[in-house]
């Protein structure tokens, strides 16, 4: 197993223009695969924001289709233009959950659309989401040493409590971290209305209630996160689920289709045997609009399609990943392999 990882270390090393890596220390679960980048999500977004003009803090606040062009304002006094428009914000901006960061559309989107979208969404801001906690504990401490840290040691703790799913980031090179996930669907309504301070005690509780024989060893994290995405004006949940009862995979084709000038990326904006609610999903979906956007204004795509694809393929499952995950990380096509005769 090490061979193998230093093998994949290797190949990504190759990548000179690629994220940075590295293999965690001292393996020891069998077949696990531990080759985590060490800056988490932020070093993807690093690699493919290279020589992209990135404007922060620029709010839009209205999108308008004209007839060669589409216009977004950002303000009074601030406005971008160009031939087509690309909207990637989350589904709950896009339900109009919150002012802050609610987006006008002209022309409106299809009613038919914000249907779906607001099917898929969180019903309100505050409404239960898939929302995490991470508890980092000093790596000498007898918690760490005793539960998480042993040979044995399990990589995901499970627990009657419906509220919440252990995942042990220790094992994965995270010294001391445990990572605690708060399912949606348990419907802990009293989650939004809790400080950090008290969020953090509940989910001591629940660990406490896991070890009733160790629990003077579970103490208050010096170190925690919690997340708030369901409060938060720019995110309004953790990704798109099949909130309202009449939810369906249709909802996510209508979020993806394009509108005139505009087209629609992102996790819910693609099917979920493709990666809906996950972050490949949504690089999928951007890709796929991307190749979208080449054709229509009549560039030549990238060879990015399975040599399966017909000529007429229409959507992202047409997607050669290899060949995207090449180009994303390297900037070069796929190299065509050519057979001997």
């Amino acid at each position: 197993m090490l061979r193998l990882w230093r093998q994949k270390l290797a190949i990504i090393q190759s990548f000179s223009d690629g994220p940075k890596s590295s293999v965690t220390d001292e393996p020891e679960d069998d077949f696990e695969d531990r080759l985590l980048l060490g800056g988490g999500f932020r070093t993807f977004i690093d690699c493919l924001a290279e020589n992209a003009q990135v404007l922060l803090d620029e709010v839009v606040k209205e999108v308008i289709q004209e007839e060669a062009s589409v216009r977004m304002l950002c303000g009074p006094n601030r406005s971008l233009r160009a031939a087509f428009g690309l909207v990637t914000v989350p589904s709950g901006v896009l339900a109009e959950l919150h002012p802050e960061s609610q987006i006008r559309f002209d022309p409106p989107l299809p009613e038919e659309k914000m249907t779906a979208i607001r099917r898929l969404s969180i019903p309100r801001c505050g409404a239960c989401t898939h929302e995490k906690v991470l508890l980092r504990w000093p790596k000498g401490s007898a918690f760490v040493l005793k539960k998480l840290d042993p040979a044995g040691a399990p990589l995901q703790f499970e627990t009657t409590d419906a509220r919440f799913h252990f995942l042990n980031l220790h094992k994965y090179g995270r010294r001391g971290q445990l990572l605690c996930h708060i399912w949606g669907d348990a419907q802990w309504e009293q989650h939004e209305h809790l400080s950090d301070e008290e969020l953090v005690l509940e989910v001591v509780k629940g660990l406490r209630a896991m070890f009733p024989q160790d629990q003077e060893l579970i103490l208050l994290p010096p170190l925690y996160k919690v997340t708030r995405w369901s409060l938060d004006p720019f995110a309004l949940g953790a990704y798109t689920e099949f909130q309202a009862s009449a939810a369906s995979e249709e909802d996510r084709t209508l979020y993806a289709r394009a509108e005139q000038r505009l087209h629609f990326a992102g996790e819910g904006a693609i099917c979920g045997d493709l990666g809906a609610q996950c972050t490949h999903g949504a690089v999928l979906s951007g890709a796929w609009a991307a190749v979208e956007l080449l054709r229509r204004m009549q560039l030549e795509p990238v060879e990015l399609l399975k040599e399966t694809a017909t000529s007429g393929a229409r959507g992202p499952g047409d997607l050669d990943v290899a060949a995207l995950v090449e180009l994303l990380a390297t900037g070069r096509r796929k190299r065509k392999r050519v057979e001997s005769t």
